[in-house]
């Protein structure tokens, strides 16, 4: 990974790259991860992890190996209409990809899927009103028109399309 950011004031920006190591109550999904190797990384939720450096030196080269016990990751937080983060990066390890699936973070949060209270509190405790709620809210003749396009409208094979 390359850093060559064009601003003067780069390295004093929230924008570089962390280098991550997931925290002990998290160390199941490292488990995870070597005795699944045929299964592609997931992205995990900032908190999992804590940051042991990060990359701000800007014209620098940092060349490091995937591995099941580090993670990597930038969290932004800049005004990026005065400059950009620009940074160059490859692999170098892997020319073919010999994953057959993937396990998101949400399947991984096995503490929270063991213990219901703990769900993320940003989901609505009831869809289905917030649903209902929301759609009350549509004109009809924006809810035909949504049908139509997901295809539940009973008419939509008269049309002739």
């Amino acid at each position: 990974m390359v850093n060559i950011n064009p601003s003067d004031a780069s390295e004093s920006l929230n924008h570089h790259t962390h280098y991550l190591r997931l925290k002990s109550s998290k160390s199941y999904v490292q488990a995870f991860w070597e005795g699944n190797p045929d299964i592609e990384r997931a992205w995990v939720p900032w908190d999992w992890a804590e940051t042991v450096s990060q990359q701000t030196k800007n014209n620098s080269f940092v060349l490091f190996s995937p591995s099941n016990d580090t993670l990597h990751g930038v969290k932004a937080d800049y005004e990026h209409l005065k400059t950009q983060r620009t940074q160059l990066y490859g692999n170098l390890w892997y020319k073919d990809s010999h994953t057959i699936g993937s396990a998101e973070w949400e399947s991984l949060d096995i503490r929270s899927c063991a213990n219901p209270q703990n769900k993320p509190q940003n989901k609505p405790k009831n869809s289905k009103s917030l649903r209902a709620s929301l759609l009350r809210l549509l004109p009809e003749s924006t809810k035909t028109s949504i049908k139509r396009f997901i295809g539940r409208d009973k008419d939509i094979g008269k049309r002739n399309i």
